[in-house]
């Protein structure tokens, strides 16, 4: 601090990370029963490997604080810089001439390997902060930086995210100080940009090669091969986000209430283009599509004491709105059936209306399977062609995931209580395989198969029986959704 009010700091964290495995195996022989021959039954190996880290987060901060009457001023100005740098590399060897030889050059010609591999990231950051505070009761913090990261090529490297917050104390105006059961009561609004630059690896922005090996005409030899074609085009992704809340302290403290509604605004997002087969690489790396998130979030608590008990409840409850605003005609994807109007990766296939009852109600439904039979899945035509085919897929839970949370809290003199938990309603989960369907791969039927429909049980929970599991009835298809919603302990101590 060489100024009042003023002050630099410089913080540096370094952390190296140094790895050397060496494993090595001593020959195994056994006496033959009857020969009485000496066998070698496992070769003498050594296998070693070595690995590199090295990361780095270096930050230079100014800082400046001053107190004017009821008016507080804090900015903040600095920069920040994270690398990291790794690299590894592994040897194997077998057929030592003893096992006293713990070195690779002892070790035969005839069978060894190597392989290794090095990365780098890095990252450099601006950033400026002020924050002004009057009596405590008018709150404003305004933020701004900008961001390069080693994942884009140059030119598209640089982006700038502000922000703004800003929060009214009500219970510091006058008016509120007969209002005795108020402790405190806050409102407040935030705007703000955030980017992101991770999700597609460490170098989506560049054409990378994949190296491999091959035996050709008795030659072992190196392999190369276009992996991915870069997008030097390739930005950050943006999220901006609209927040509203409150916060209320009640009954000396004991009582309070948090709530939020929040829209989030997620552009420029950073995945694999889903493409044919036919293309030949690794999808192609792209900023696309426009992705909404909104939600309310709210949270309510109770903290007493009585005597030399003290307890305590703490209730959550939250609600968010996935939707897809964009994918510049694109989509819809398949891979994760993602559309505009719906959440990202829709649960999506066949509408199931149940079982066919009779060879009658088969032939006079639309056209679903040359191989039905009484008893298998019947499909409902969504689109009114009279057959069932790709085209009559839909979305098969529309909706909104519901989290909720509770954690109890107890203490008596030197005992203590709490436990956590967690839960979620309006969830489905697909069952299949092992897990839904009768005799998978040979396995055994379970309890629910024991309900399978018959002529003479049509009213059955489960498709006929089959000792392979057709075609038709496996299907995605909503008969294997199941409600999934639950409340999990997380935690008692």
């Amino acid at each position: 601090e060489f100024l009042d009010g003023l002050k630099l700091t410089g913080l540096a964290n370094v952390n190296y990370i140094f790895n050397n495995d060496s494993k090595m195996k001593r020959q195994f022989h056994i006496t033959d029963y009857n020969s009485k021959d000496d066998v070698l039954l496992e070769q003498n190996s050594l296998d070693e490997s070595r690995n590199y880290k090295a990361y780095y987060n270096l930050q230079a901060l100014l800082t400046y604080q001053k107190q004017i009457g009821k008016h507080s001023l804090d900015i903040l100005a600095g920069y920040q810089q994270e690398s990291e740098k790794s690299n590894w590399i592994s040897a194997y060897r077998d057929g030592f001439p003893t096992d006293l030889v713990h070195v690779l050059t002892g070790g035969s010609m005839d069978n060894w390997s190597n392989d290794g591999n090095a990365d780098h990231w890095a990252i450099a950051s601006f950033l400026g902060r002020i924050n002004y505070d009057y009596a405590g009761k008018y709150l404003l913090t305004f933020n701004i930086r900008s961001d390069a990261s080693s994942r884009f090529a140059k030119g598209h490297r640089w982006a700038t995210f502000p922000s703004v917050a800003a929060a009214w104390r009500i219970t510091g105006e006058e008016f509120m100080n007969n209002i005795s059961f108020m402790d405190d009561w806050k409102i407040r609004a935030t705007w703000g940009k955030t980017g992101s630059s991770s999700g597609l690896g460490l170098y989506p922005s560049y054409t990378t090669i994949g190296i491999g090996n091959t035996v050709l005409n008795n030659t072992w030899i190196q392999t190369g091969y276009l992996q991915n074609l870069g997008n030097t085009e390739l930005g950050w992704e943006t999220t901006t986000m609209l927040d509203f809340g409150t916060d209320i302290q009640l009954l000396k403290n004991r009582l309070g209430l948090t709530f939020d509604y929040y829209i989030k605004n997620t552009s420029n997002i950073l995945i694999g283009l889903p493409v044919p087969m036919e293309y030949g690489f690794d999808k192609p790396n792209v900023n696309i599509g426009k992705v909404q998130n909104r939600g309310w979030e709210l949270e309510l608590h109770w903290n007493d004491k009585i005597g030399n008990v003290n307890y305590g409840i703490q209730a959550n409850l939250s609600n968010n709105k996935n939707e897809v605003k964009d994918l510049a005609g694109t989509g819809p994807w398949k891979e994760g059936y993602t559309d505009v109007g719906l959440p990202m990766n829709s649960i999506y296939g066949y509408e199931a209306l149940g079982f066919f009852q009779s060879e009658e109600e088969i032939a006079e439904s639309p056209f679903q399977n040359i191989k039905n039979k009484p008893g298998d899945i019947k499909y409902k035509d969504q689109n009114g062609d009279k057959e069932i085919n790709g085209e009559d897929r839909t979305v098969l839970n529309r909706k909104i995931p519901v989290n909720y949370g509770i954690n109890l809290r107890f203490g008596y003199k030197g005992f203590d209580f709490s436990m956590n938990m967690y839960g979620r309603l309006n969830v489905k989960k697909y069952i299949s395989g092992y897990e839904g369907w009768a005799f998978y791969l040979s396995q055994n039927a379970r309890p629910m198969h024991m309900d399978a429909w018959s002529e003479s049980n049509p009213d059955a929970t489960y498709p006929r029986l089959t000792l392979t599991n057709t075609a038709n009835d496996t299907q995605y298809n909503s008969y294997w959704l199941r409600k999934a919603d639950f409340l999990k302990i997380q935690n008692v101590q």
